[in-house]
């Protein structure tokens, strides 16, 4: 009697499950094929744009009672595609924008207004707000994704490794999608500045084995040089010579790498990451032009040429990619004569920029007497200004003065040194300062402090 009874139980449960199914099964039948859980189809061949509008689940509706086909909802949905363009490697909790930072705000406007941002600008409250918005997590912005043009992650790498942080670019990028193709060059770009040879030439960007843009050639060819697969490298080289997909610059270093024909490079003042990672493996000295550009500046800052390293890393502390200490260490390692130091303005105008700078630098902790330390260290600041780097001078002469003599004769330096102690926070030292302003045209000055 139990027996018969469990059997009618579970001929009961499967009746209901049937019937349950039957219902799915009509609903699907008029709406189309039925919804698992793959991932949504991607858009046809040839579309330009998918809408990352997230669609609406489907349902099916499970019974709470064996045979009544009303209950509890359990709601199926399709997995959306994977969007990493809110990726990030900060978030509010460190100093990064809320998640919700582009909420309300259309894909297109937020893409369009990150293509525009400035790099290398000399404000570090600029910079520091460029460094959030560039590696702060969010929720993606809404609206569509255009295919054949770079996105919101693709044009963030782009600034950041136009600003010289490649190695946050290089972090970054490693969340991008395998099949975004502007992402993944601008990540291959920062490996390849960083001299990271094994990853650019890795699975990540697998890519250059089978697209025939420039990039990837390019790429695809450098990274048989390092195979050393020199029979492949000049395959492809013949193929590209062929198609004209090559600049004159990278053709003449990679031939270089490949039969030792010593290249002849000509303006190349905005290079790209193959460009430098081609330099660097062949030996091909850096042109001083270079010492500006923010993306090789790593590489830079480690070269052999003691003026291309000094601008290397003055270059990065304007940009703040170097702490300030480093560069004053920099400056107090340059060596110069007994008559440049006592004469910087002489000699100044025929000095490299950075190592003019270094010049003037050195002449503060280079005299004794206390008028002419605050000579020196007034000329200094003047130089800063006129390069409209105090923010940066500020803090390289921030031990000078803290050491710099209040006394009667210095008394006249009291406006411009409060100026710089402020700005590091030595409320203290400026205040001893402060106490020297006595003349009327020191008015605005005392009222300021």
């Amino acid at each position: 009697m139990i027996g018969f009874r469990v059997k009618v139980f579970f001929v009961s449960v499967l009746f209901g499950l049937i019937c349950v199914g039957g219902v799915n099964a009509e609903e699907d039948s008029a709406s189309g094929a039925p919804r698992g859980l793959a991932p949504t189809a991607s858009p046809e061949v040839g579309s330009d744009e998918t809408d990352s509008t997230p669609q609406p689940a489907s349902e099916h509706v499970l019974p709470d009672q064996v045979g009544k086909p009303h209950g509890a909802k359990v709601t199926v949905s399709g997995l959306e595609a994977i969007d990493p363009a809110g990726a990030g490697l900060i978030d509010a909790s460190n100093g990064g924008f809320a998640a919700n930072f582009y909420e309300h705000s259309p894909r297109s406007a937020v893409t369009l207004r990150v293509s525009q941002l400035s790099t290398g600008v000399s404000s570090p409250a600029v910079q520091n707000l460029l460094r959030r918005v560039l590696l702060s997590t969010t929720k993606p912005p809404s609206g569509q994704i255009l295919l054949n043009e770079p996105g919101l992650l693709a044009h963030r790498l782009n600034k950041l490794v136009a600003s010289g942080r490649t190695s946050e670019a290089a972090a970054l990028g490693r969340q991008s999608a395998r099949d975004d193709r502007f992402a993944r060059q601008a990540w291959a770009e920062a490996l390849l500045l960083l001299g990271r040879d094994e990853d650019a030439c890795g699975e990540g960007t697998e890519l250059r084995q089978s697209s025939s843009e420039g990039f990837w050639l390019k790429l695809r060819v450098y990274c048989h040089i390092v195979e050393k697969d020199l029979a492949a490298a000049t395959l492809t080289l013949d193929v590209m010579k062929e198609r004209a997909l090559g600049d004159d610059n990278f053709l003449a270093l990679a031939g270089y790498a490949v039969d030792g024909v010593k290249p002849k490079l000509e303006n190349l003042t905005a290079p790209s990451g193959v460009h430098l990672a081609l330099m660097q493996h062949t030996g091909v000295a850096l042109p001083p032009a270079l010492a500006g550009w923010l993306p090789g500046n790593v590489g830079m800052r480690n070269s052999p040429d003691a003026v291309l390293k000094l601008a290397a890393i003055e270059r990065a502390a304007v940009s703040f990619l170097v702490e300030a200490d480093g560069l004053a260490e920099a400056y107090r390692l340059e060596r110069f004569t007994p008559d440049q130091l006592d004469d910087p303005d002489e000699w100044a105008a025929k000095l490299p920029l950075a190592r003019a700078n270094a010049l003037y630098f050195q002449t503060i902790s280079n005299r004794t007497r206390p008028a002419a330390i605050a000579a020196a260290f007034a000329a200094a600041l003047d130089r800063a200004d006129s390069q409209n780097r105090f923010a940066l001078f500020a803090q390289v002469a921030r031990r000078p003065a803290t050491q710099m003599p209040a006394v009667a004769e210095t008394a006249w330096l009291a406006p411009n040194i409060i100026r710089v102690l402020l700005y590091n926070g030595d409320a203290k030292q400026a205040a001893i300062w402060a106490s020297l302003l006595s003349s009327p045209t020191d008015a605005p000055t005392a009222n300021a402090y």
